[in-house]
């Protein structure tokens, strides 16, 4: 699974960074300015491979896989809002929460635009498996 795991993801993930881009973009005036961030290297893609197979024995590991690795594919797009705001000093983000959200991300939600760095927003752009919450940019 290791071996091949790694190539099924990353066109996804690339893909969901360069969309990030072409919206980061789409919300300025100026000339193209977004750019993709760097990708995780097949190793830290493996670890989530060997953690959801051996977690979770037969079919259930494949559900944790699958979780990891939407995970995976939605935070390259959020990576990349998020590293394309701290470099725009004009830009903030929110979390949107999806229409399941879990409790803790519902309140994220409420709290809106207001974060003009990862740092400024600490823990809180954590994302979980199986989270649809999405960056929104402000610019």
């Amino acid at each position: 699974m290791q071996d091949g795991y790694a190539d099924a993801v990353y066109p996804g993930m690339e893909l969901a960074a360069d969309y990030a881009c072409e919206y980061f973009d789409a919300l300025g005036d100026d000339e193209p300015f977004a750019e993709p961030v760097e990708l995780p290297p097949v190793e830290a893609l493996n670890i989530a491979v060997r953690w959801a197979l051996s977690t979770g024995k037969g079919p259930n590991g494949l559900v944790l896989l699958e979780g990891a690795t939407q995970r995976k594919i939605f935070n390259a797009g959020r990576e990349t809002l998020m590293f394309n705001v701290d470099r725009d000093p004009n830009a903030r983000f929110a979390r949107v929460a999806n229409a399941g959200a879990c409790d803790f991300c519902r309140m994220l939600e409420t709290r809106g635009a207001v974060y003009h760095s990862r740092e400024s927003a600490g823990e809180h752009t954590d994302f979980h498996d199986n989270c649809g919450c999405m960056i929104v940019v402000e610019r």
